[in-house]
């Protein structure tokens, strides 16, 4: 009876953390690292409790496998860079992905309830937009909460459409305070002014056309979407939107100067320097470990049209994940980013007709968190940041284990 009565308490205190986590990482500096931390400690308490590692149990192996391996070729590639001192320096970016397997199994040893981290996404994202109005008066200022622009809206990209994870299975009541957490969510995420988070939450709906049409649901979701669009429509007639327009028309016609040889020195146009510069670099060599992490641009740099080398030398990442990853830790770097989203979401994908215990709902979680991320890296650093680091770790720490659970 003691056991069992601890064993709640301790279901109790995790869901806490994780009901927490999606409103605390983007409100409160440092709160998802402080949350991380608290998991990572129960899971290093746990393992000495149950004399047992978190690479034994079965369901995490394939999470513990992937964030350590990450890490280690992290790490190699530093020491390989020629500049092994700066190991201690850069390596604690990383930290998350060496500590995983214990926020994993700190999860793991509770009864996670869903429903309660769907809430915790939901409210961050009432919240979220409650603030950009709050702090500017209007939704036409750009806002980022407590971190950069870029990462702000990778983040809210992705807990906007985790939010519609569970709509099939929600009440009418359920359903409308699903559909204000969306709307507030996608007005903080307009106000973000990031144009790479726009086309990922666009591009991932694809998704969920791709789970109807496997569930027969399609005809019940151009209807929802139907809805979507109406209220979309509505919504943006209501609120003044000229900085989206903007930062659109801005980016379009950076591109076009750039194409034209006109500019090199705009944001759009320092961006596809610096993908072709890697380019160019990966043509000239391809090691297996690469120049080193962080130390891309400096060495791309002489690639790049001279007006934007100098701009281009001020970055640590080219703006683009699998271009980073390939100069920055060679092969290998690119192999670990690819495997820490393809391997989950082929474990979700078949996961997404279950019927058992809210997994299809877990399924659609994960493969809206893995593509959303996926397509939000073709555009913005994604691997490396402390933030998109934290809430990469912390969702896949729940929603992988709990697929293999269910088997």
């Amino acid at each position: 009876m003691a056991e069992d009565l601890l064993e709640k308490k301790y279901s109790l205190f995790v869901n806490s953390l994780l009901f927490l986590f999606p409103i605390g990482i983007n409100t409160v500096k440092a709160t998802g690292d402080l949350i991380l931390v608290i998991l990572a400690v129960s899971g290093i308490v746990l393992s000495f409790f149950y004399k047992t590692s978190p690479f034994s149990i079965k369901e995490l192996r394939l999470f513990n496998w992937l964030t350590l391996g990450y890490f280690l070729v992290i790490c190699l590639s530093i020491l390989f860079s020629g500049k092994a001192s700066e190991l201690a320096h850069f390596i604690s970016r990383e930290l998350h992905f060496l500590f995983a397997p214990f926020v994993a199994l700190a999860i793991f040893k509770a009864k996670i309830n869903i429903t309660i981290i769907l809430y915790g996404i939901k409210i961050a994202l009432i919240l979220l937009a409650s603030l950009v109005y709050i702090n500017s008066g209007s939704f036409d200022v750009r806002y980022s909460g407590v971190m950069n622009a870029d990462s702000y809206g990778g983040v809210l990209a992705a807990m906007l459409l985790m939010s519609l994870s569970r709509l099939h299975n929600e009440s009418l009541i359920e359903r409308v305070f699903t559909f204000f957490a969306f709307f507030m969510g996608l007005l903080a995420l307009i106000t973000s002014g990031t144009r790479g988070a726009w086309l990922s939450a666009i591009l991932s709906i694809s998704v969920f056309l791709w789970i109807a049409y496997k569930k027969g649901e399609l005809k019940s979701l151009f209807k929802t979407l139907g809805l979507f669009l109406f209220t979309f429509i509505i919504m943006m007639n209501l609120v003044k939107s000229t900085a989206m327009e903007q930062r659109v028309y801005l980016a379009k016609q950076q591109m076009m100067d750039w194409i034209d040889g006109n500019d090199s020195q705009s944001s759009v146009s320092v961006r596809m320097e610096m993908w072709k510069a890697s380019i160019k670099q990966v043509n000239t060599q391809l090691p297996l470990t690469g120049v080193g992490y962080r130390n891309i641009n400096p060495v791309i740099a002489k690639h790049a049209d001279k007006k934007a080398q100098s701009q281009i030398a001020r970055y640590n990442h080219v703006h683009n994940v699998y271009l980073n990853h390939l100069v920055s830790e060679g092969v290998l770097g690119l192999i670990a980013v690819i495997a820490l989203l393809l391997f989950p979401l082929r474990e979700f994908m078949s996961k997404v007709n279950s019927k058992k215990n809210d997994l299809d709902s877990i399924s659609i979680m994960g493969m809206v968190l893995v593509v959303s991320l996926s397509l939000f890296g073709v555009t913005n650093h994604l691997f490396g940041d402390v933030f998109l680091n934290a809430f990469y770790v912390f969702f896949m720490a729940i929603l992988l284990p709990k697929v293999f659970r269910a088997n």
